[in-house]
């Protein structure tokens, strides 16, 4: 059977393990992803690996955009043109904001836990 790039196997259980992209560490918070795919069965780990891989590749993406978002809305800030931008885009930056907050404090929650 061919070897899968960041599938990994610990006490006999498998496990995704990917490098988080460096444009996107400092969103995601952490250097690496480690996700059990909650078998032990090579077969049954492919499947699941496919699948965790697919939706970790779209939240690094999300990140990416996120970021890009936030980037814009940064600049038009601190170039004094705050009243260029339209309701719905003040919205999203506060609702970002607070997303971002809100993960902050989650994220040390659990290193404290």
């Amino acid at each position: 059977m061919a070897h899968q790039p960041n599938l990994t196997q610990r006490n006999g259980t498998f496990y995704l393990r990917m490098r988080v992209p460096l444009d996107v560490v400092e969103a995601v918070g952490r250097t690496h992803i480690v996700v059990s795919l909650k078998t032990k069965e090579r077969r049954i780990a492919l499947a699941r690996f496919r699948l965790e891989q697919a939706t970790v590749e779209r939240q690094f993406e999300a990140a990416r955009q996120q970021a890009t978002e936030t980037a814009t809305l940064r600049r038009s800030l601190t170039s004094g043109r705050l009243e260029k931008l339209a309701p719905g885009e003040i919205e999203g930056l506060a609702l970002r904001w607070f997303e971002h907050a809100v993960q902050r404090v989650a994220r040390t929650s659990r290193e404290n836990a």
